[in-house]
């Protein structure tokens, strides 16, 4: 393939921006061959390490790193945007504090983890602690078992875990025409392969 160009052809009914349009090619690792070029009514699409969609960050390893650590800083700060831990002294307990926390703050943490929750994240746990220990009036050395033990709260890993379980059996309930149960049952039929070809991994 030396010297030519390997055209990846998009198609379909959709109008295309060119604009706005970008080609992310995932692999393990290392550059896009020099020869590989993607087209769309013979225009060249610019080829970029990573792309926003929905709010969601895409690399080209498929994992969520870049996505977890560069939007949730801002994230984390969402329950001081709202001031909800000086509300304390305004009379609120703190169960309407963290009911309110949980409807303005945890959905907006939680984005997208049918994708991404499938493994512990820390600086989402991070976040919701940080935050009971604002509403508790503790030091941030304190622990972090015992204040959400005080607070009666759970790690929010158990809401993003249940996330994706969920959004697993929607699948499993839709049509085999929708486009989420054929990348499924593509994916699932690679994995197989896989495991015929290498063994169960140890």
């Amino acid at each position: 393939m030396a010297g030519k160009k390997l055209h990846g052809k998009i198609t379909g009914c959709m109008r295309v921006k060119l604009q706005k349009s970008k080609i992310v090619v995932f692999r393990r690792g290392g550059p896009v061959r020099e020869n590989e070029v993607w087209l769309y009514e013979n225009q060249v699409l610019e080829i970029v390490s990573s792309y926003k969609y929905l709010g969601v960050i895409f690399s080209t390893s498929l994992k969520w790193n870049i996505y977890m650590f560069e939007l949730y800083p801002d994230k984390s700060k969402l329950g001081y945007l709202f001031k909800l831990d000086n509300m304390c002294g305004g009379g609120l307990y703190p169960e309407m504090i963290f009911s309110l926390y949980d409807k303005l703050v945890v959905p907006v943490l939680c984005y997208g983890s049918e994708i991404w929750g499938y493994e512990r994240r820390d600086n989402v746990e991070r976040a919701h602690t940080k935050f009971c220990k604002r509403v508790l009036g503790v030091t941030y050395s304190a622990s972090n078992v015992a204040v959400l033990g005080e607070s009666g709260r759970y790690p929010l890993w158990l809401v993003y875990f249940t996330h994706i379980v969920k959004f697993w059996l929607k699948i499993l309930g839709m049509s085999d025409g929708r486009l989420p149960k054929q990348c499924y049952l593509m994916n699932k039929q690679l994995f197989y392969f896989m495991l015929e070809l290498y063994g169960v991994p140890k």
